[in-house]
């Protein structure tokens, strides 16, 4: 049994992995609540992780006045990260390693080269497929 300091008692199996996930939710979104509760009525989005069980987790999120959305299996075009990677993999896989260099030593300068610009685009695009996500639209 799990309870939080609202009192919202939680009945999990001790033997998930979702137990320490939702302790771990439960702790930042108390403090987030406090620091900043102008987010109230936001959206915790999630992807399809084994973790994320709707029937444990969302009565928390719920309780404590957010929306959770869960993305669609595969979903790239929702999570600019993926945007990311996929340029930052790109530049690595132009340039050889040389044995003065390392992988990590290449991730990096792969990172540093993409410009703000396009971090900005790569939200803003996975902003405007959000709705598709919530309409489940096909995207």
């Amino acid at each position: 049994m799990l309870m939080n300091k609202y009192r919202t008692k939680i009945s999990l199996s001790p033997s998930t992995v979702a137990v320490n996930w939702t302790r771990f939710s439960l702790r930042l979104s108390t403090k987030k609540d406090f620091e900043f509760p102008e987010m109230k009525g936001y959206f915790i989005v999630m992807d399809n992780a084994p973790i994320h069980i709707p029937q444990v987790i969302d009565p928390v999120i719920i309780s404590r006045g957010y929306t959770p959305v869960y993305l669609p299996l595969y979903s790239p075009e929702l999570n600019p990260i993926e945007q990311f990677w996929a340029i930052v993999k790109g530049k690595i896989k132009c340039n050889k390693l040389t044995d003065l260099e390392s992988l990590t030593t290449h991730i990096i300068e792969a990172s540093e080269a993409v410009p703000v610009e396009y971090l900005r685009a790569f939200i803003q695009h996975s902003v405007n497929q959000f709705d598709n996500c919530l309409n489940k639209v096909a995207i």
